[in-house]
């Protein structure tokens, strides 16, 4: 290490100890869970894995017993109807949603309507609706940062307290009921029938790549606990080819890894994915929340990969047509070994059928560590918005719409294997499991205001950062300060 970057590392660390010293944001970060957990760490008060270990059994899910509703109508607001309304004979997946959703209106004699409502409106016509006095909708779904614009208004119902909404159910996710738990109220879930319909960032991988290469499928170091960014950074530079000769690695070489922009998501994901959380709950107040070492490290690394091992091909402007060159460039022949971006893109790239590809969860920070696909605002999930006179009634069918839709993941899994979107064995496997490998965090729901500051100050550290910029500190401490101050006031508009 030259003298400029031991220079730059202290000053890094230095910072880091100040802030120990300043502020208790750093307290009580979470440990890794280990890499043989099928667990996911959910980003709340309370430990999934503490909840699993045991001698006791899970409990049995409550018996549903289909009950008239004499023609009561459930109106459901989301943004995308492919979960509750189908044409016939399209797609097994879409038979099987009909199946579900058909099943509630005749076993219960009533009726399940979609209603369209961007993201944008789905605010402004729950509040338009809940200051007149009257009822919007039954259940709404939008993404988390949509729930944060109405729960400081009071706009959801805390789910927990809606009598008949069994939500400890298998049918209910776990960790995004603990996720939409503040204050001990619970704002929002989500059905385990969403499930294929996630978008977890993961890392995609070119299996012909690693044929000729004779490289390891990272399913192998995964299942060792050696799948770390050391590994995907050595994976990477065996493939990395500079055929043009001007000492960087671009369209026209093989890349061991492309990007649009290394010093947007990739960075933050990375680093999101090493850290594991960004804000935290305790004793029912919240705080952000960083561990130093581990965000040192990680950030070092990113700089190495970034700005130091030529393996990556990436448009530094972040260009679009560039952006759907250096896609492109992960699907041609044999020209990029990895490429990061939503689990959704699988079908993109099944479609095609222009190469055979996998994808793993993005590495880890350490050996034996657990990988994660991580979440942030692009989540979506459900709540009851509130002056619903018959929310017990909602309840009802939700909870049966809910249970009669667990297996559908299936079938869209199996739907991929037969049109041959995702070849390879384990990554369908990972696809069908995606809820276990998921990193979720509170900060998804401050996205307007404290998470975009959390947002841009991460960014900001990692761009100034890689970048060697000197003022990197001074960046940080201000996007800090800004975010925890607008955490603390959103977090008391949300539980007082």
């Amino acid at each position: 290490m030259s003298g400029k970057e031991m220079d730059f590392m202290k000053r890094l660390l230095a910072f880091c100890i100040a802030l120990i010293t300043m502020v208790s944001l750093f307290a009580g970060c979470a440990d890794k869970t280990a890499t043989g957990s099928t667990e996911p760490n959910a980003d709340s008060g309370t430990s999934q894995d503490a909840a699993s270990v045991g001698s006791e059994a899970p409990k049995p899910d409550p018996v549903l017993t289909p009950v008239d509703m004499g023609g009561y109508e459930l109106v459901v607001a989301d943004e995308f109807q492919g979960l509750w309304h189908q044409e016939p004979n399209q797609s097994d997946h879409g038979d099987a949603v009909m199946e579900r959703v058909n099943y509630v209106r005749e076993a219960y004699n009533c009726k399940v309507t979609y209603k369209g409502v961007s993201p944008n409106d789905m605010y402004n016509q729950v509040r338009t609706k809940a200051l007149s006095g009257e009822k919007s909708f039954d259940a709404v779904v939008a993404t988390t940062w949509v729930m944060g614009q109405m729960m400081p208004e009071k706009l959801l119902e805390p789910l927990n307290t809606v009598e008949g909404l069994h939500l400890d159910a298998s049918y209910w996710s776990k960790n995004i009921t603990n996720v939409g738990t503040f204050g001990g109220k619970t704002f929002f879930s989500l059905p385990t029938f969403f499930m294929a319909d996630w978008g977890g960032m993961v890392m995609f991988f070119n299996k012909e790549m690693l044929e000729e290469n004779n490289l390891e499928n990272p399913w192998t170091y995964v299942d060792k606990g050696e799948w770390t960014w050391d590994k995907f950074k050595e994976m990477g530079l065996a493939v990395a080819r500079d055929i043009n000769g001007d000492n960087k690695i671009g369209l026209e070489d093989r890349a061991g890894f492309v990007a649009s922009d290394v010093y947007g998501d990739f960075s933050f994901y990375t680093y999101l994915s090493a850290v594991e959380k960004i804000i935290d709950e305790e004793d029912g107040s919240a705080k952000i929340t960083m561990n130093n070492e581990r965000s040192v490290k990680i950030l070092n690394k990113i700089n190495d990969m970034v700005n130091v091992s030529k393996f990556i091909s990436f448009n530094p402007k972040n260009a679009i047509s560039v952006s759907e060159e250096l896609k492109r460039q992960f699907m041609g022949d044999n020209q990029a070994l990895f490429y990061m971006a939503s689990a959704g893109y699988g079908k993109e790239f099944g479609r095609s059928g222009e190469f055979d590809f996998g994808m793993v969860p993005l590495p880890s920070l350490e050996k034996g560590e657990k990988n994660y696909a991580p979440l942030t605002h692009n989540v979506r999930v459900m709540a009851m918005p509130i002056k619903n006179p018959n929310k017990d009634k909602a309840a009802i069918l939700l909870n049966a719409l809910a249970s009669r839709g667990q297996k559908e993941i299936d079938v869209q899994v199996a739907e991929y294997v037969e049109m041959e979107y995702i070849a390879d064995e384990r990554s369908m496997q990972f696809y069908k499991e995606i809820e276990k490998y998921a990193l979720y965090n509170k900060a998804g729901v401050f996205f307007n205001e404290t998470y975009r500051k959390v947002l841009e100050g991460t960014r900001g550290v990692i761009e100034t950062v890689v970048k060697d910029n000197k003022e990197f500190v001074s960046t940080f401490e201000t996007s800090y300060s800004a975010a925890e101050k607008e955490l603390k006031d959103g977090w008391k508009k949300i539980v007082g």
